[in-house]
């Protein structure tokens, strides 16, 4: 499946939500497939000291609190606790009370399983969980706490939650009258459900095309999992290759309920 990287993320952002637990009203079938992954020890290149190794460093849940993550990472403390174990940030929240005010760092520690709960959506299953609460003085982490909680034990599946992905936008053909113009659609679904419809508005701050997927249909609705093409022909000359536009794209279960998805794609020539 493409960008199976983006739907584990979708998955593990399910994960954090009010409770820190992965929300919904339908409970997941749970199967599971073992992976092979390596656990290391980063070292600091500007300081050339050990620091507890993140998988989503480069890409943080809350950029505002990267700072601070990276004085906790290299304290002794979490160093010792993690013994070489990579740990992916989740998020990080607040909690208040009389006289005091603490940053809650959540971690997880992923196994090289992975579980399948909603469908064909795969996410790592998650063997610790751990509250790293930092003291702080001037802007500096002076120490830190850290706080084993178990992790979710319940798994359940949002109803009729999709995502739409685009893989490729085309310019074809085009003259100083017309153009011919190719949209590529993947279709994600965390309830296998199919689609019967799918529609997507291209669009800019001064032009609007609605592209109807035409394959689509009740007869021959989309699968969970599968892509669809498209092309049209565009009055006039509106696009411009190498450009990016925005799209929504609308789909209709075989239910009758919708969803909606939006995002950009570049125009290639």
């Amino acid at each position: 499946m493409q960008n199976q990287v983006a739907a584990i993320a979708v998955v593990l952002a399910l994960a954090v939500g009010a409770g820190l637990g992965y929300l919904g009203s339908t409970t997941g079938s749970v199967r599971t497939t073992e992976l092979s992954t390596t656990t290391t020890t980063t070292i600091s290149a500007s300081t050339n000291k050990p620091e507890v190794c993140i998988t989503d460093i480069n890409s943080p849940p809350q950029s505002q609190y990267v700072s601070m993550l990276h004085q906790i990472i290299v304290t002794s403390s979490f160093i010792q606790y993690s013994n070489g174990r990579c740990w992916t940030w989740i998020s990080t929240f607040e909690t208040t009370g009389p006289g005091y005010s603490n940053l809650n760092f959540v971690f997880d520690h992923l196994t090289d399983q992975v579980i399948y709960l909603c469908g064909d959506i795969p996410a790592y299953n998650i063997d610790t969980r751990v509250y790293v609460v930092p003291s702080v003085s001037g802007g500096n982490v002076t120490s830190i706490s850290i706080y084993p909680v178990p992790p979710p034990s319940v798994y359940s599946c949002p109803i009729f939650t999709a995502t739409v992905e685009p893989v490729s936008f085309n310019l074809i053909l085009w003259n100083s009258s017309d153009q011919i113009v190719s949209l590529k659609l993947q279709y994600y679904s965390f309830s296998n459900l199919s689609l019967q419809s799918l529609e997507a508005r291209i669009y800019n701050s001064s032009w609007s095309y609605v592209m109807l997927f035409s394959d689509i249909n009740s007869t021959h609705p989309l699968q969970a999992g599968a892509s669809a093409m498209q092309e049209v022909l565009v009055p006039g000359a509106p696009l411009r290759g190498n450009t990016v536009y925005d799209v929504i794209a609308t789909g209709t279960y075989t239910n009758g309920t919708q969803t909606i998805s939006t995002f950009k794609v570049l125009l290639q020539t």
